[in-house]
């Protein structure tokens, strides 16, 4: 999420709008590295600890100037204290608020007096608010550089092991990379043989006694598109934790098949064809044996993924800009 910030953030300058960011000032150095060429004007916090002292700190510093919308990048209870400075203040007179994860039931009693329209990730988060707020709640959300994520533009030499991949933040186990090795267990042992599996990312990566099986350090946003480009088929094993899976889809992007379980955020993303999901473990190692063994259905069901993320899941900030910040040429 704070990748995708950091995009709009700097498309959003680069369209020429005024956009002013508050962060806490441990934040300095790395968003001045990440938005050199295209920076907006900070306002940065002391480190406080906990968001809603920041979040005070930050409402107290804008009292006296006058934005057209706020956009919140998140739904924590945290900053409820400072959007209601901001309002009692009159700093802006409209919020957007984007819902990476199910609101809790004291954000949605707080916002329901505000001027919001909320940005859901998934139609399982816009279904978690209470009914009277959906009519306020779109879903609307996806990848911001999806230029990035495109196939190898030539296939990998033949005789090279089959590659299947788990990546997001591991250390967490609603990630569900312990279940993708235990299927990986499961494979017929000659086709284990003839297979990999690439785990990206621990801040601690455990290590395995097959040889098979590597887990990666934590990795930069930036080396992420190349790696996927040297996979041939994605694992999302996620739990209910799961909202969206924003490597899900740039992994489709790749033209990567995608095996996931049984989770709706993650099946109505191969509802086309472009993978297969499971509900046990056998049928997980099932598929993976499927696809690692047939060619034409890996390759057919990568270029449907792609095709379906291409039409759904490409994120424009024009468009957002256009459809939700702005109304009558206001620009700040």
């Amino acid at each position: 999420m704070q990748v995708f910030d950091l995009l709009v953030v700097r498309q959003l300058v680069e369209m020429g709008i005024a956009v002013t960011l508050p962060a806490e000032s441990t934040w300095r150095e790395r968003l001045i590295s990440h938005l050199a060429g295209a920076l907006p004007e900070f306002i940065f916090t002391p480190r406080l600890f906990k968001p809603q002292w920041n979040g005070l700190w930050a409402g107290l510093k804008l009292g006296g100037r006058t934005f057209d919308v706020a956009f919140v990048g998140n739904v924590s209870r945290g900053l409820i204290p400072m959007i209601r400075l901001l309002l009692l203040r009159r700093v802006t007179a409209r919020l957007v608020i984007q819902a990476n994860r199910r609101p809790r039931p004291a954000f949605a009693r707080a916002m329901r007096p505000w001027p919001a329209t909320v940005l859901a990730v998934s139609r399982s988060v816009a279904e978690a608010f209470p009914e009277d707020l959906r009519p306020r709640v779109q879903v609307h959300y996806g990848i911001a550089n999806s230029e990035l994520f495109r196939p190898r533009s030539t296939p990998r030499p033949p005789g090279q092991p089959i590659r299947f991949c788990v990546m997001g933040a591991l250390d967490n186990t609603w990630k569900g990379a312990h279940l993708a090795v235990e299927a990986f267990r499961h494979l017929p042992l000659d086709l284990a043989a003839r297979c990999e599996l690439h785990l990206a990312a621990y801040e601690k990566p455990p290590s395995f006694p097959e040889k098979n099986i590597i887990a990666y350090p934590w990795m930069k946003s930036e080396a992420v598109p190349e790696f996927l480009r040297g996979m041939d088929i994605m694992l999302v094993p996620s739990d209910d934790h799961e909202t969206f899976s924003q490597v899900m889809v740039q992994g489709m992007l790749t033209g990567l098949p995608c095996i996931t379980s049984a989770l709706p955020v993650l099946t109505e993303k191969i509802d086309t064809g472009g993978g297969a999901f499971y509900t046990t473990l056998q049928e997980f190692a099932a598929h993976m044996a499927s696809f690692a063994e047939d060619t034409a259905r890996r390759e057919s069901a990568g270029r449907t993924a792609r095709e379906t993320a291409l039409a759904r899941y490409v994120w424009d900030t024009r468009v957002f800009s256009e459809r939700y910040l702005f109304d009558s040429g206001s620009r700040h």
